[in-house]
């Protein structure tokens, strides 16, 4: 990993896609003191804690939506997917030319989906009532798309459950290049080990950590 910033408090490192957030399963002190996780599957910016007190007022400003995280992720429209949600994906079509504007919000609660419950699927608070008796999260999920340009979108979170962003542009019909889990069609039939989804920039209170696409990195 390349470090992208540091200071008495914590540190950032660029993680490379088709590696893991933590180092294995008997992982170090240090990661332990991970702020987030990104998927193996994906790249961008983690940050790290320095110390158990560092670690700690960091989870309190996530938990009161003071960290503010923007990945980017370039998408392959799937009109056929089954995990669209036709009412969302038409007002996002209305709405995907004035998103500067006003971003456009994907809120829904997740339950466990798949062989080996690895996949999540979207619930709506409209269907609450319809999975009572299934293994949904307690509490909602919200994703910002905050720009949309020919297939790449830019989306923000503050609070993230595992796949959020990907279910979320899935429900879209916008599931993410390579990402066969969420609807990508993969006519080529070679899986790869890595889908197109980066955290580019992390906002901590007055910290802003970012990268550009030509790699070099910005504080």
């Amino acid at each position: 990993m390349i470090k992208l910033f540091e200071n008495d408090d914590l540190y950032a490192l660029y993680k490379e896609k088709a590696r893991h957030t933590l180092s294995d399963k008997d992982s170090s002190k240090d990661d332990t003191l991970c702020l987030y996780r990104l998927d193996e599957c994906t790249s961008g910016i983690l940050v790290y804690a320095k110390n158990e007190d560092a670690f700690n007022a960091l989870k309190e400003l996530q938990a009161d939506d003071k960290i503010l995280k923007t990945y980017v992720a370039e998408c392959k429209e799937n009109t056929a997917s089954e995990l669209i949600n036709p009412e969302l994906r038409e007002r996002f079509l209305r709405r995907k030319n004035t998103l500067l504007q006003s971003p456009f919000e994907v809120k829904t609660y997740f339950r466990p989906f798949g062989e080996g419950r690895k996949a999540v699927r979207c619930v709506f608070e409209n269907e609450l009532e319809k999975y009572k008796h299934k293994d949904v999260t307690k509490r909602s999920y919200l994703s910002k798309i905050v720009d949309y340009n020919n297939g790449v979108f830019r989306v923000e979170i503050t609070k993230g459950f595992r796949h959020q962003i990907r279910a979320h542009l899935a429900t879209l019909g916008f599931p993410i290049v390579n990402d066969t889990m969420y609807g990508y069609n993969n006519t080529q039939g070679v899986r790869s080990p890595s889908i197109a989804l980066e955290c580019v920039k992390v906002r901590i209170g007055d910290l802003t950590i970012s990268m550009i696409e030509n790699n070099e990195y910005l504080k």
